[in-house]
């Protein structure tokens, strides 16, 4: 997978995570000495290992050291500038077993392939090469490269570092470091348009259809102040062809009251279904781009969904049920991606997701219906696939 960059309120994890380099403990399936690529590795930022010729085991001082059951490597500052770090192998219990001297970092980056694992290769003074993974614990002697930044300096390896395990791993376990995910905010435009829903006095629809063929809008409004129009209260617009839109707001059963739609559309084979029912809800969809799938419900309660799509090929689905006070900002420039979002209960929830990384496979859940929850997720990959992640808690 590719690496993330998000931020969350919640950790899950049983294992803690490297705020520094030297945080990390590397077990003895962590590292291998290895037949490698010596142009790759020391002049370019891929280093390719041909294969791993002795697991467990670094040549760092001239002579094999493997490491014993229990014992583990820590990195050190050496204060040689040169050769930055010294690779300590460390007991069970905490005391010094060997001391292998000092080295430096030649290449650190991703896995080139989809696994998106992270590696190092350290070398000594007389070029004797070892690989690390910061999460991973190599399962066979197989080969593989990994891409990144060449020669790093002290602070982009404690970066790098930051998703590493400080436990040992075993043969074939990969470590994912638990995120942290702030609160979503509502910044003071957003709270502008909302309160709009306050000054209603009658339902309205404004519609400009600029271009394009074979459009189709469908509307329903029943019920209170309704109203459908552009956004910062200008007209809505459709400058496309071929896009499906379907909005209603209330129902004879179920009034409208305070709904606001405000939308803005600019491409081709757009795909929006808009809902509301009851109360002072607000909902806003902008979608400048083509083949974007937006499906959004939102039934009762104080709500506000405010969706800005600005790439292609995006399936969203969102929907913010029940009675609660509910609060939803996606963000997305990018292309291809997949997105469902549950918010529900009467407790507050509020969440602000942006994609910064095409081809992003996202789920959001937040469904307990008394407790209140506000999060922001941001994703942001640099190698390899980029799906999988999600944010859930019932």
């Amino acid at each position: 997978m590719r690496k993330l960059l998000a931020l969350f309120m919640l950790l899950w994890s049983s294992m803690s995570y490297a705020t520094t380099f030297s945080n990390l403990k590397f077990g003895a399936y962590q590292f291998s000495d290895t037949q490698w690529n010596v142009s790759a590795c020391l002049y370019t930022t891929t280093c390719q290992i041909y294969s791993l010729s002795g697991i467990g085991t670094s040549y760092n001082t001239g002579s094999p050291y493997h490491l014993s059951a229990g014992q583990y490597i820590q990195f050190s500052p050496s204060g040689n500038p040169s050769y930055p770090w010294t690779m300590i192998v460390y007991n069970s219990n905490g005391t010094v077993a060997a001391n292998l001297g000092n080295g430096k970092l030649s290449v650190q980056g991703l896995s080139t392939d989809s696994s998106g694992h992270h590696f190092f290769f350290f070398i000594n003074a007389n070029y004797n090469g070892t690989v690390f993974s910061t999460d991973y614990g190599f399962p066979n002697n197989n080969g593989f490269s990994f891409t990144g930044t060449l020669n790093p300096t002290a602070t982009q390896t404690d970066s790098f570092a930051s998703g590493g395990s400080t436990s040992p791993l075993s043969a074939g376990q990969t470590y994912t470091s638990a995120p942290t995910y702030p609160p979503a905010t509502i910044t003071n435009t957003e709270q502008v348009y909302i309160n709009q829903n306050s000054s209603l006095t009658h339902n309205s629809i404004y519609i400009t259809q600029t271009g394009g063929d074979f459009t189709i809008v469908n509307i329903a409004q029943n019920g209170d102040n309704n109203s459908i129009r552009g956004i910062g209260g200008g007209t809505y617009i459709i400058n496309g062809g071929s896009n499906t839109l379907s909005v209603k707001q209330g129902s004879q059963t179920i009034q409208g009251n305070n709904n606001l739609v405000e939308g803005f559309v600019t491409g081709n084979v757009n795909s929006m279904n808009d809902s509301q029912q009851g109360n002072n809800n607000y909902l806003q969809t902008s979608i400048n781009g083509s083949y974007n799938s937006l499906l959004t419900l939102q039934t009762g309660g104080n709500k506000a969904l405010f969706a800005n799509i600005t790439g292609n090929n995006n399936n969203i689905t969102a929907n913010q049920l029940d009675t609660g006070n509910h609060f939803l900002e996606l963000n997305i420039p990018t292309n291809g991606n997949t997105v469902n979002v549950t918010q529900s209960g009467s407790a507050q929830k509020m969440f602000s997701l942006t994609l910064n990384t095409s081809n992003t496979g996202v789920t959001v859940t937040q469904d307990n219906p008394t407790t209140a929850d506000s999060a922001s997720m941001s994703i942001t990959c640099t190698t390899g696939s980029c799906t999988g992640y999600s944010y859930v808690k019932h």
